[in-house]
């Protein structure tokens, strides 16, 4: 008998602690989220939740999110009119200074170099990331670039921004893709830079660039782009693209610098583009019920706008360019087996979210390249459209586009 009743408060405190327990985790769940501060600093997770992420959807606000080292301080950016899926985040970078040799002489033995490593997640927006060093980088230039294939592959369409303060140095650049390794080099400092290029200027961080054409790279690098092609698969380089390529040493810069820099290389027309995701209005059934609410009602996104194009810019370049200026979300990762980005979203629409067969394709005056939209180089004229397709491109007039020539 004594046994039984020792059993029944034994029971009875498992139970307690089981409801306590739930009523804690239900009052966590159901408690108030406190909206993000124009400052904030990053947990010791790196997250930051989709309910906390969501006090700033599209919102005319910027907020910061900061974690500081011994060596140095990073910052995320958000800007609130961009979030306009707000997912979770997850914010620690993994930080690497030191050992960089290998990496510096790639860059033509550059002065600086640093390895950030992001967490994979989907991006809310187009945010930037600013690292704030307790030491001056005494260089001329600073790039983004990735490794690939033994090669140091300029990041073209994230650009870095380099301030001066206090005896720190604060560097800063667009995130436009997750879970991968970027290095930031620098040099071409003046004391510190003999070797001069064919046309005469200095070359402090040298690199083997491969110039993909129309391609965001950097000077020593080959950034070419990747999505979907006409046949709804990643595109594969042909001979003739090959054969485009060029590789190039010289002074630590950009591509499209290099190019604007000479009046001879560069000259300015006008193409069309335009983003439609009108596909979905017929296929609302398939679609992830989260999207829904980016599917605008008549299906445009971007109506026909024109743009510059300058010379060797290719399709790729020119959407990195105008969502950007129209404040439209778009996410491109790196495909290293294809040499290539790939285009996951435009909007917060990606690939799968309205059924199995699909993405984003592009097609150029009416023609869906079956090649990589990087690969693709615009001229004077051309018409091109972003398109969503639920049926891999049968639905948007691509059936027999492995047929065309």
């Amino acid at each position: 008998m004594r046994m039984k009743k020792h059993m029944l408060m034994l029971l009875f405190m498992i139970s307690s602690l089981f409801l306590v327990g739930c009523s804690q985790s239900l009052a966590e769940s159901g408690s108030k989220v406190t909206s993000l501060q124009a400052e904030n600093k990053i947990p010791s997770d790196g997250v930051i939740s989709e309910k906390q992420m969501k006090t700033i959807e599209n919102k005319n606000k910027e907020v910061r999110f900061t974690k500081k080292t011994e060596q140095l301080s990073y910052t995320w950016i958000y800007h609130g009119k961009q979030v306009q899926n707000a997912v979770k985040q997850k914010l620690n970078l993994s930080i690497k200074t030191k050992n960089l040799e290998a990496v510096k002489k790639l860059a033509n033995n550059a002065s600086e170099a640093m390895e950030i490593t992001s967490e994979s997640m989907e991006l809310a927006g187009t945010p930037t990331i600013e690292l704030k060093l307790n030491s001056n980088w005494n260089v001329d230039k600073t790039l983004l670039v990735r490794k690939h294939k033994g090669k140091l592959q300029l990041v073209s369409d994230s650009p870095v921004t380099v301030k001066k303060e206090d005896g720190a140095t604060i560097l800063s650049y667009p995130v436009f893709e997750s879970g991968v390794t970027y290095y930031l080099i620098g040099g071409g400092n003046q004391e510190n830079t003999t070797d001069t290029s064919t046309d005469g200027t200095q070359s402090g961080v040298k690199q083997d660039q491969t110039v993909a054409s129309g391609q965001n790279q950097l000077a020593g690098s080959d950034s070419s782009t990747n999505e979907v092609d006409n046949s709804g698969q990643t595109p594969t380089e042909t001979t003739t693209e090959k054969d485009n390529q060029t590789e190039v040493n010289g002074e630590v810069a950009s591509t499209a610098n290099n190019k604007a820099n000479s009046n001879k290389d560069s000259s300015e027309v006008t193409a069309t583009i335009s983003i439609s995701c009108s596909t979905i209005l017929n296929n609302r059934d398939k679609l992830n019920k989260s999207k829904a609410s980016f599917v605008p009602s008549n299906g445009i996104i971007l109506g026909a706008s024109p743009v510059e194009v300058k010379s060797g810019e290719s399709v790729y370049d020119l959407l990195v360019r105008a969502t950007k200026q129209a404040g439209i979300q778009m996410e491109a990762s790196w495909t290293p087996v294809y040499d290539a980005y790939y285009i996951e979203g435009i909007n917060q629409l990606y690939e799968f979210d309205c059924g199995n067969l699909s993405g984003w394709m592009y097609k150029v005056n009416g023609w869906f390249p079956n090649y990589g939209a990087s690969k693709y180089e615009v001229q004077k004229g051309d018409v091109i459209e972003w398109v969503y397709t639920c049926d891999l491109g049968r639905d948007i007039g691509g059936s027999n586009m492995m047929n065309e020539k």
